[in-house]
């Protein structure tokens, strides 16, 4: 599979920034949220009445009351699995193309198969069944955010507040002693409130120059090079800049081999 064109690429992660960025919708609400609102302005609301069959002012008034009230706060714990996926993430920014990502796995692999929607965006490491990314698809720009599929990783190098220095046995102890080094040009990355984390997120099929790395050591990360040789880098960043120097990687397709 050839490398997507970046233009394209760069679309989808603008739906999925554009979503990341909502601070909160009055729209996305459940409806006893609306009856508890009508309750206490004197606005009668039916049981087929929704956000949008609100005035202006009305509209205008129930959002403030949300905000107020803290019913974002309220729904994420009511419900957190139903809750809009927006409500639990902040500080969303766009990553350049050519962004290096680390994700950690109980299963070592070399290819992405399987992420979320984004419904569940958020808890989407309890979810009983991942969701297959169709690449043929996946990257359409036309594609609403909902339908496209997802993939979860840290930033390698670089995270905010020094994140990335102890990423490896960071993430280890959370997610699988194995990991998967890859770039993409499609990644945002958020703080997840409820992982307590920094978080790339990315479009499934975005990703290439895919290193498998089996349990990797924060001070000793090795591979194995084209011509057989075992190499320990001591560091991550050390490997990624090795990386980043052979030419043969840059040519743009999605490698799917175990060395590097």
């Amino acid at each position: 599979m050839r490398k997507p064109p970046v233009q394209k690429v760069r679309k989808v992660q603008k739906h999925l920034f554009d979503y990341l960025s909502i601070d909160l919708d009055p729209y996305d609400f459940p409806h006893y949220f609306l009856e508890q609102w009508g309750e206490e302005a004197g606005v009668e609301i039916g049981e087929d009445d929704h956000a949008a069959d609100l005035t202006k002012e009305q509209l205008a008034a129930y959002e403030q009351w949300l905000r107020d009230k803290e019913k974002a706060i309220e729904w994420v714990e009511k419900d957190p699995f139903g809750s809009a996926p927006y409500l639990t993430f902040r500080w969303a920014e766009r990553m350049p193309a050519g962004t290096w990502g680390i994700h950690f796995t109980k299963d070592i692999f070399d290819t992405f198969e399987k992420g979320a929607e984004l419904y569940g965006l958020h808890l989407s490491t309890w979810a009983k069944e991942k969701k297959i990314a169709d690449c043929k698809t996946n990257l359409d720009p036309d594609n609403s955010p909902y339908s496209t599929i997802w993939g979860f990783a840290f930033q390698a190098v670089g995270a905010p507040g020094g994140w990335s220095r102890n990423i490896i046995s960071y993430g280890k102890s959370r997610y699988g002693q194995n990991a998967v080094l890859f770039q993409t040009d499609g990644a945002v990355r958020v703080y997840h409130d409820g992982d307590e984390e920094y978080q790339l997120i990315f479009p499934l099929c975005s990703e290439y120059n895919i290193v498998p790395l089996a349990d990797p050591e924060s001070g000793s990360v090795g591979c194995t090079l084209r011509n057989g040789e075992e190499v320990q880098f001591p560091s991550l960043q050390a490997l990624i800049e090795y990386l980043e120097k052979d030419g043969e990687r840059k040519i743009p397709s999605r490698i799917k081999t175990l060395d590097c």
